[in-house]
């Protein structure tokens, strides 16, 4: 083989390895930018979540409270029908009371 071809094959030899070690590199730097977007996407899906729960927390905090009200409003309407036919029953014992001890 002639010094120009051997020169020849030595030159496109190291083409490849070169062009083979840019591309490794390429395929490093690609694989690295995607772990790290799938970092940053990791991270604001994480705020994302963070502050819906926040909102749906306050939301049901809000819904708890109005329920609250709505039921300690409801025992006091109850509790004061109560007390009044309490209190009726108790002049009706009364008046029955003194009855008794009159007619004795």
């Amino acid at each position: 083989m002639s010094f120009e071809s051997i020169s020849s094959v030595k030159a496109a030899e190291d083409r490849a390895k070169k062009t083979v070690a840019e591309a490794q590199a390429q395929a490093k730097q690609m694989l690295a930018d995607t772990e790290a977007k799938g970092e940053r996407d990791i991270l604001e899906a994480e705020d994302k979540a963070r502050r819906e729960l926040a909102e749906l927390r306050e939301k049901s905090e809000a819904l708890a409270d109005a329920a609250a009200g709505e039921s300690s409003s409801a025992a006091e309407t109850k509790k004061a029908v109560l007390r009044a036919k309490a209190e009726s029953r108790t002049e009706k014992a009364a008046a029955l009371i003194v009855e008794r001890i009159v007619n004795a």
